[in-house]
């Protein structure tokens, strides 16, 4: 993940592979699980702030499943080597 700040420095090529965090967060899709141990308030007042901090990064996802090897399961890349 990376900050806004230097989202903006990237190329809009490359700023098209990168997605913001807004979505994920204020949908719920995007949570922190609570430790068992950990008394609820404590774990909301947590979980709120890294939200907040979250909410203004950028990701990347990089995907490396490999339909086009007929792979029925992301097995691995073929980069550093096939996995089959």
């Amino acid at each position: 993940m990376i900050s806004n700040k230097l989202f903006r420095t990237l190329e809009p090529e490359e700023q098209k592979l990168w997605h913001s965090h807004v979505y994920e967060v204020k949908s719920g899709m995007l949570f922190m699980p609570k430790p068992a141990l950990v008394p609820e308030s404590a774990w909301l007042t947590a979980e709120t702030k890294a939200m907040e901090e979250i909410i203004t990064l950028y990701g990347k996802t990089y995907h490396f499943w490999e339909v086009d090897r007929g792979d029925t399961l992301p097995l691995g890349i073929s980069a550093l080597g096939s996995n089959k």
